[in-house]
């Protein structure tokens, strides 16, 4: 590519990175924008990846955009919109009206610690619950092994199981001793 056709492709691009950007701090839409300059958004999404200079160009008009945005939020939920009342089809004065919905949503991103929606999770719960003793028995016995169980029963029973002290075991065996 000659100097001169480099030259003219470099002042294209500029003006249209420009007249998008315009359009983007307009609109504070990315669609809109490209579509206005006549560049696809991949094109966009391509200049914001390799030069960062218009990568913070774009960055300031979004914030411009959110400032114009907020600017006319403001504009219709406090000064108001004059709006025409009419009488038998007849214009006969205006009315200024207000948006309580834009102030509320203003209120609640500028001091949401104050203004946001509160909801209450809390709540008691009673009830309740007739069960046997001989069914919880049950089905505590149902999970229990017969390890379990033998260990239980030495426990209850106390010196191994035995009620007298003395171990029935395998003849030989300590603690297979006969009873008086």
């Amino acid at each position: 590519m000659s100097r001169k056709a480099f030259a003219v492709k470099a002042d294209v691009t500029l003006r249209l990175k420009q007249r998008y950007l315009e359009a983007l701090a307009e609109t504070g839409i990315i669609t809109y924008a490209a579509k206005r300059a006549q560049i696809a958004r991949q094109t966009v999404y391509d200049w914001l990846e390799a030069d960062p200079d218009f990568a913070q160009r774009h960055a300031e008009a979004i914030v411009e955009s959110t400032e114009r945005m907020e600017a006319e939020a403001y504009r219709r939920a406090v000064v108001g919109i004059e709006k025409p009342v009419y009488y038998r089809g007849e214009p006969v004065g205006t009315i200024t009206e207000h948006s309580d919905g834009l102030l509320q949503f203003m209120l609640r991103a500028r001091k949401p610690e104050t203004y946001r929606e509160r909801i209450d999770v809390n709540s008691k719960v009673s009830a309740q619950i007739d069960v046997a003793p001989s069914d919880v028995i049950a089905l505590v016995l149902e999970h229990l092994t017969d390890d379990d169980l033998s260990r239980a029963a030495d426990a209850l029973l106390g010196s191994g199981g035995d009620p007298d002290g003395a171990r029935a075991g395998a003849p030989g065996e300590p603690g297979n001793q006969a009873r008086p």
